[in-house]
């Protein structure tokens, strides 16, 4: 229930500023995430993979302040989850998730065109279709057991450049945002541990102001 209601408070949120001192952007991204965790300390040590997806986003401006908001939103990332057991270093599960992403940032004056922003917030990890790929771990058998992870939100920052040429609408960004993000992870309900995940988003892209 609560994953549908972050993509109907994210939809809402869209239509809300649809209208207003907007600038949509689209770009490419890649989640690095930057952190480790054991897993039940005495099970193993998890490693997630980095991904690439599609990142659009809407920037809403307030008024001739240089203050805005940001909501990113994504094409679902999709990640592996490995690690060294029996023995060997095997991928041990899947899941795909949803990061939106609000902001709110303070935008520098621009000069001759280029400016820069910085600002915080928050992010969802909204994950679905987790995915065991192994049937025992450290010689426990985890066959036919379900595997969850927890939806969380957790605090985000972000950094960015923009070029716009005078009197242009269209223009160009790089963005570098930070979520100290970890999720709980349950086999048939019963935790089992957390995954820390830390991830850094690179994005590049082009924007356009309505």
């Amino acid at each position: 229930m609560l994953k549908q209601l972050v993509l109907a408070t994210s939809l809402i949120a869209i239509a809300g500023v649809a209208s207003a001192n907007l600038t949509f952007k689209a770009g490419l991204g890649y989640l690095d995430p930057t952190a480790d965790k054991n897993i039940n300390s005495d099970l193993l040590k998890a490693e997630v993979s980095g991904e690439a997806a599609l990142l659009p986003s809407f920037d809403y401006r307030f008024g001739n302040t240089p203050f805005s908001a940001e909501l990113l939103l994504a094409t679902p990332f999709e990640h592996t989850v490995s690690a060294t057991t029996d023995g060997a270093k095997k991928n041990i599960a899947r899941f795909k998730h949803l990061p939106p992403t609000l902001t709110f940032k303070y935008n520098t004056p621009t000069y001759h065109g280029f400016g820069a922003n910085v600002g915080i917030g928050a992010t969802v990890l909204v994950p679905y279709e987790e995915k065991l790929l192994v049937e025992k771990i450290n010689g426990t058998s985890i066959k036919g057991k379900k595997l969850e992870a927890d939806t969380v939100v957790a605090p985000a920052a972000q950094i960015g450049v923009t070029y716009s040429p005078t009197n242009s609408p269209w223009g160009v960004f790089a963005d570098v945002r930070y979520a100290d993000l970890k999720t709980d992870l349950e086999l048939d309900g019963r935790k089992i541990g957390e995954l820390e995940v830390n991830p850094v988003v690179y994005s590049v892209g082009v924007s356009h102001k309505f």
